[in-house]
């Protein structure tokens, strides 16, 4: 089956079907063993229109800039999958070209492959991991789960579980120039507004969960 978050993270699913929340323990557990490192940007709903431009959307920036410190003594090269035909975010195929050949920013990121590729997330299990992490980061996100534990709500108890299983799958990272990269990053909003992200941008991380990882059932 592919997996969609949208149909499996749900109090639904915790309150009504045992066997599709079994399903999903069994995911997160597995991912407890799975290879992968893990970045997401957190962000606000915009309070303001957000210019059209040709830009990459700095949330992208965000997590190319990871991936490039993380690949960058290691001689080997990141491929960017994205779920879609590269139409979203008002034609993101031609942004992600844009930003890759014609900005310094761009330019910079040695360890990214210069064109991304846009799949169907059907038949692509790199890209279903993601759609189930960035779920739990949005749950984590909208109940203020950062440095909360509520476990008289089984649908959150269980959803700050996994945040904490993809917190020990980040990495914390340091710029040449000594600028924070957190793992999981809140992004500001007016960084929505500009155009290239400053390389010295001021970092945000969330607030840590209490306890240690699988200290709390």
């Amino acid at each position: 089956m592919e997996l969609k978050a949208r149909k499996l993270m749900t109090r639904g699913t915790f309150r009504r079907s045992q066997e599709k929340r079994e399903f999903v323990e069994a995911f997160f557990d597995l991912c407890r063993e799975l290879p992968f490192t893990f970045f997401a940007i957190v962000m606000e709903r915009p309070e303001h229109e957000l210019p059209d431009t040709n830009l990459l959307p700095p949330q992208y920036q965000d997590l190319l800039d990871r991936v490039n410190l993380l690949l960058q003594d290691a001689g080997e090269l990141a491929i960017v999958l994205i779920d879609g035909d590269g139409s979203q975010a008002g034609g993101l195929a031609k942004k992600f070209e844009g930003f890759l050949h014609r900005s310094r920013h761009g330019r910079s990121l040695h360890t990214v492959m210069d064109s991304p590729f846009f799949v169907d997330s059907a038949i692509t299990s790199g890209i279903q991991i993601s759609d189930m992490a960035a779920s739990v980061i949005r749950h984590v996100a909208e109940n203020a789960l950062w440095g909360a534990y509520r476990p008289s709500d089984p649908f959150l108890s269980a959803i700050a579980r996994y945040y904490r299983i993809l917190k020990d799958k980040t990495v914390d990272q340091v710029t040449a120039t000594g600028s924070a990269r957190p793992g999981i990053h809140q992004m500001p909003e007016r960084v929505l507004y500009q155009g290239e992200i400053p390389e010295e941008e001021e970092e945000q991380a969330p607030g840590e969960m209490p306890g240690k990882p699988g200290s709390h059932e």
